[in-house]
């Protein structure tokens, strides 16, 4: 049984993941795929995968029934897109018109975003 602060993050991840899924598909999409490493071609199709992605994720952690594995699926994003985070703040990719977080900064927010995960849908 989920403790009420546990519903609350898991709503507030939910929103997060899917707002971000949806900007994958708008306004962010050429922003995104500026920072997806050169080694990978065809980066308007991974943006747009990663942005379903991240959407099906969000609406699996409110559903009780997939919550668990997409936790899980969330957490193995993170850490998969990771390396187009440090791609984008090593070669100063600009996001919204603005240089990409440093490393630094991305790095502990995606551990949080982790820890979060972990903690709202593992048993």
């Amino acid at each position: 049984m989920l403790t009420i602060g546990q519903v609350i993050v898991i709503w507030l991840l939910a929103a997060l993941f899917i707002v971000a899924g949806i900007a994958h598909f708008t306004f962010l999409r050429h922003d995104f795929a500026q920072i997806v490493p050169p080694l990978f071609p065809h980066k308007d199709d991974i943006v747009l995968f990663t942005g379903v992605l991240e959407i099906l994720g969000g609406l699996g952690l409110i559903i009780p029934l997939t919550s668990r594995w997409a936790g899980i699926a969330l957490i193995l994003y993170l850490i998969a897109v990771f390396p187009a985070n440090i791609y984008g703040a090593r070669n100063h990719v600009l996001v919204l018109g603005r240089p990409h977080p440093p490393v630094w900064i991305r790095l502990p927010f995606q551990a949080l975003l982790i820890i979060l995960l972990w903690w709202v849908t593992q048993p």
